[in-house]
């Protein structure tokens, strides 16, 4: 991991921290960081940074650069596209507590159980427990470059005690996966994927439940329970938008973006 920081004059003739870069590479790809001072901005000290992490990003040998943006910071969304980031996934958050994401969950999980359609020999693994090997393709492929950095950590440190992590699979398969971590009364997941071949039918439904039977188990049930759902995740979004008729769950939290471009393409 490497990083930058940009300093301006100030009216005493010193000089103040204006903003920052963050620039972690694995293997081709790498993910960057960028934080600019309110009073700063619209200064040259965004773009300065990002010239300097993708000067190099590119004698590094990385093929590709991703930035994720929050969608409420319009002038930092235009930014990215400034510099020829395109837009390649969208995350919208929820939010509901553990008591009612089991409650709601629970009537679905015993339908599938009264149907037998749910396999008895299901694994369900919690933080330390989780066998990050088979899960590590899943997550990749699902999230990139800024997963593959947090897995690298995990693998040599272990998870940091604010983080969870919960997994589901069947006969040596993994199923599913999500992580997150527990801030301020809220226990938010902040990654959750479903494998291709388990996202239709009992898969879903079940490791939801599962998510929810688990951490309210350790949390109290009032805590509240953030998640989200990524541009392929309907199903995601459908039930949240069900959870909010029935009056369990607030929608529009948060709004982030991911944005990627070729290091090559860069002028």
């Amino acid at each position: 991991m490497r990083g930058w920081l940009a300093f301006l004059p100030d009216a005493d003739g010193g000089k103040r921290l204006a903003g920052a870069v963050v620039l972690r590479v694995v293997d081709s790809e790498a993910v960057v960081w960028v934080a600019v001072a309110e009073p700063c901005r619209r200064r040259g000290v965004g773009r300065a940074l990002m010239d300097t992490a993708f000067g190099q990003a590119k004698c590094l040998g990385v093929a590709w650069l991703s930035v994720w943006q929050g969608v409420a910071d319009a002038v930092g969304w235009a930014f990215c596209e400034s510099l020829g980031f395109q837009r390649i996934n969208t995350l919208d958050y929820f939010e509901t507590t553990l008591e009612d994401a089991e409650q709601f969950f629970a009537g679905y999980y015993q339908r599938f159980l009264k149907r037998g359609t749910i396999p008895a020999n299901l694994s369900v693994r919690c933080d330390g427990e989780v066998p990050w090997p088979l899960f590590q393709p899943l997550l990749e492929r699902e999230f990139g470059i800024a997963m593959a950095a947090r897995l690298a950590g995990i693998a040599v440190h272990g998870l940091e005690p604010n983080e969870w992590a919960v997994s589901l699979s069947l006969d040596g398969v993994a199923v599913a996966v999500a992580m997150g971590t527990v801030a301020d009364g809220c226990a938010s997941a902040d990654a959750y994927t479903v494998a291709p071949a388990f996202r239709r039918g009992w898969a879903h439904i079940v490791f939801k439940y599962e998510v929810a039977r688990v951490k309210r188990e350790g949390l109290p049930g009032d805590t509240r329970y953030c998640f989200s759902a990524a541009d392929n995740h309907g199903d995601t979004r459908k039930l949240a938008l069900l959870m909010e008729r029935r009056g369990l769950c607030m929608l529009g939290i948060k709004t982030e973006r991911l944005y990627q471009r070729e290091v090559t393409h860069h002028e």
